[in-house]
């Protein structure tokens, strides 16, 4: 069961930011979610659906991940796997938001390279030791 809260005064200057570059099209941020994730864990691929404005902002803490984007069956597009490292924000809308999936790909990160990744440089060690914790923002209709 989800209660209703309000947000955490800590996120304003990053909400109003994002809301300042209009992201949500000119609406206020008004729905929050703090998740916590297990070492290796992902999320399944979804979609967020039509309850929010189409686009979504998530930070990424403590843990890299890869976030990967795929065309939903009935459109084209490209696929997309970026890697998230700790504090990374990931910002997508429009047809991406609406046309694709969403997933963060679980398990380990070791045999990333960067054919695979549209950001991994090469060499760099991106070791999932611990949980990992997001911080995802929207505009719920």
């Amino acid at each position: 069961e989800l209660k209703e809260e309000e947000i955490p005064r800590w996120l304003t200057p990053m909400i109003e930011t994002l809301e300042r570059d209009g992201i949500w099209g000119g609406k206020r941020c008004n729905h929050v979610l703090i998740n916590r994730y297990p070492p290796i864990g992902g999320i399944l691929p979804h979609t967020d659906g039509p309850a929010y404005h189409p686009a979504t902002a998530t930070l990424s803490l403590s843990q890299p991940a890869l976030f990967h984007l795929t065309p939903r069956p009935s459109h084209t597009g490209h696929t997309l796997t970026a890697l998230l490292q700790p504090r990374t924000l990931v910002i997508f809308s429009h047809t991406i938001y609406t046309d694709h999936t969403h997933e963060i790909i679980p398990g380990s990160l070791t045999q990333v390279t960067p054919e695979d990744c549209v950001n991994y440089p090469p060499g760099t060690p991106c070791p999932r030791t611990g949980e990992r914790i997001s911080i995802t923002l929207r505009h719920m209709l």
